[in-house]
């Protein structure tokens, strides 16, 4: 079988497929989210993102790293918002596209932090809960 390149003159072109897209992301301030998005094609597609509200994502401590994925440091809550990632085919207006969403929290927000507290507080009292039955069981 001969391959591209070896003395055959066919290609296989492949339309854009986006491998892994990104996940719903819930992070805090100042931590970093890094949105992935691995697309495979032939060409190899081209990988853009935008944001879904059409607000610009903007430059202060973006990267698009060399795989696709979007890394986005220092978050603040302007941060938050519904992601979009497009793997286009090169010279076409062929594109496939996958989202995820990204909220961030502000830690010093006193509705996150009461929400954390009764959230840790369910998980106690669950546990010792569990603990009693299982006492009572024996």
């Amino acid at each position: 079988m001969a391959l591209a390149g070896e003395g055959s003159h066919s290609t296989v072109y492949k339309d854009p497929m986006i491998l892994v897209g990104p996940e719903n992301l819930t992070l805090t301030v100042h931590q970093t989210a890094v949105l992935e998005c691995i697309a495979t094609g032939n060409p190899r597609p081209i990988v853009s993102w935008s944001r879904l509200d059409g607000r610009p994502i903007g430059v202060e401590g973006i990267q698009v790293l060399g795989t696709g994925n979007l890394m986005i440091s220092d978050l603040t809550v302007q941060h938050s918002g519904i992601y979009v990632c497009a793997a286009n085919k090169p010279g076409t207006r062929v594109r496939r596209t996958a989202q995820g969403s990204l909220v961030v929290q502000d830690v010093s927000d006193a509705n996150y932090i009461s929400k954390e507290k009764k959230s840790k507080e369910r998980a106690i009292k669950s546990l010792v809960g569990e603990e009693v039955s299982t006492g009572l069981e024996q």
